[in-house]
């Protein structure tokens, strides 16, 4: 059977069997054991973790915070709206729609009261496909360079990301 269900204080195993795909193809961010517990611990204490799950094993995650600017130079109202962090699939699941399932359930959660925007690769962006799919826009002329360690030393250490998001109230329902 597979769920939803809102991810505690007790799956931090479950947050990292699925958030080490970051350090894989295409991010190759290089994470320590004491980074990965930072990570899961905001978003416990500031945010929300969602995990699809078939029978008990968790398959995919999406993170989210409330009222959350995460660009400075964003035009947002802040107060009305719910950033999307991150949104992975295990490797061995994917293509199976675990992804899009999660942005749906955000959406149908979130997406009548709040805006809900999300930062993506500028480039080759598997999660930019999903969002659009579910009438996420392109935020223009928003681009910001990030940096992050990475596992692979021929990877350039910054990149860049463009920001998309979905208006609360503007569409009836999603596509997929």
């Amino acid at each position: 059977m597979e769920y939803i269900r809102k991810l505690n204080n007790n799956d931090f195993e479950n947050f990292k069997k699925v958030f080490i795909v970051f350090e894989a193809e295409p991010f190759y961010e290089a994470w320590t054991e004491e980074e990965y517990i930072q990570e899961f611990l905001d978003f416990i204490n500031n945010g929300q973790m969602y995990g699809i799950f078939l029978e008990n094993d968790i398959c995919g995650l999406i993170t989210i915070k409330e009222k959350y600017l995460k660009w400075d130079e964003l035009e947002i109202d802040v107060e009305k709206s719910i950033y999307l962090s991150d949104i992975a699939v295990r490797k061995n699941v994917r293509n199976r729609g675990y992804a899009t399932r999660l942005m749906q359930y955000i959406i149908s959660e979130f997406g009548e009261n709040y805006d809900i925007y999300m930062r993506t690769n500028l480039e080759n962006s598997m999660s930019e496909g999903i969002a659009l799919k579910n009438n996420f826009e392109r935020i223009e002329n928003k681009v910001e360079t990030v940096v992050f360690k990475r596992t692979r030393t021929d990877i350039p250490e910054s990149d860049k990301r463009k920001y998309l998001i979905r208006r609360r109230n503007k569409y009836e329902d999603t596509e997929c």
